[in-house]
């Protein structure tokens, strides 16, 4: 990916945190992520993943936006 393309991630999970981690680890360009819990987000800042206040806030930044939710019943 081009390093000014920014690349969003909600969902820090069992699944979501690691993939977001892989990516921040590989692409040039921002990471930022959001996730319910504030620190599953602090937990990716040694990878320079950024957190964002919002889905809002990740929306209106990220070039491109990862999902990791959890499924209903």
């Amino acid at each position: 990916m081009h390093k000014d393309c920014s690349i969003g991630f909600i969902g820090l999970g069992v699944m979501g945190a690691p993939m977001c981690r892989n990516i921040a680890k590989k692409h040039l360009g921002a990471v930022l992520a959001f996730d319910m819990s504030e620190s599953a987000c602090v937990a990716l800042s040694d990878v320079g993943v950024m957190q964002a206040q919002s889905v809002a806030d990740l929306a209106e930044s990220a070039d491109i936006i990862c999902l990791s939710l959890p499924g209903g019943d």
